[in-house]
């Protein structure tokens, strides 16, 4: 009887040994959930994907993707973006509030400067919980 308890046991080790955890929750953000307030559970990941046509300007593309607050880690881009688009991972770290932002310059600029002094802005904030 202890033998055949200690194969069994053995066998559910083994099958919870070899059961992947479930891969954490992706919540991809685009240009168009600026303004938005978002909720993220501890351990999911946040992408932020701001794309522009890769014919336009590159002196109008979006600029880097900002993280203020200590809810959120900024993670290494794995992937290659495409022209016109910026890239930005993190990971949902710690309870509490961070925001994401990026700007670009609405006017491509010339030898000078700006053609223009318009800005467009991008934020969200994300809540992780």
């Amino acid at each position: 009887m202890a033998i055949l308890q200690a194969v069994a046991a053995t066998a559910v080790s083994a099958a919870l040994a070899v059961t992947p955890a479930p891969a954490a929750k992706t919540i991809t953000l685009t240009a168009a959930d600026n303004g938005r307030h978002i909720h993220v559970h501890r351990g999911e990941y946040v992408l932020v994907g701001l794309r522009l046509d890769p014919r336009t300007d590159p002196t109008t593309w979006w600029h880097a993707i900002d993280e203020s607050g200590r809810s959120l880690r900024t993670l290494p881009q794995i992937a290659m973006s495409m022209r016109g688009t910026t890239l930005g991972r993190f990971r949902a770290v710690a309870r509490g509030e961070a925001t994401l932002e990026s700007s670009r310059s609405v006017c491509p600029q010339h030898g000078a400067g700006p053609t223009c002094h318009s800005m467009q802005g991008w934020h969200v904030t994300v809540e992780v919980r």
